[in-house]
């Protein structure tokens, strides 16, 4: 894949996240908001994406310009955030969280998952 920009919409998410830094370690800018990084909560996660060098912006679509690729977008995000219809204004893709997964595994990433709750398990 070329190297493209990738904005996630709720960055802060740790699914969101992680596929943000297994993109920005392939070579892709990353780009991301979310509303509780405009809250002023959970600073410690921020100040590590952006110490990676993901840059945030506030979620007002002030972000999503001519330069960003594809806009990943989770579920949770409703259509009414102001991300996503500046992405829709500027007609740039936007792909749902599971489709970029899908992508990092169809291409061979290898991705694991681990913890206590909120994950499911399916093997073929």
């Amino acid at each position: 894949m070329n190297r493209q920009t990738f904005f996630f919409c709720g960055i802060g998410g740790s699914g969101m996240s992680a596929i943000a830094q297994v993109l920005l370690h392939q070579g892709h800018a990353v780009r991301g908001s979310d509303r509780s990084y405009d809250q002023g909560q959970n600073a410690d996660l921020y100040a590590r994406l952006q110490a990676l060098g993901v840059v945030l912006f506030p979620q007002d679509g002030s972000g999503v310009d001519a330069d960003v690729d594809v806009l990943v977008v989770s579920s949770a995000v409703e259509p009414t955030i102001l991300d996503v219809q500046a992405g829709l204004d500027r007609g740039i893709a936007i792909r749902k969280r599971a489709e970029v997964l899908a992508d990092l595994f169809h291409r061979g990433t290898g991705i694991a998952g681990g913890g206590t709750s909120g994950k499911s398990t399916y093997f073929e």
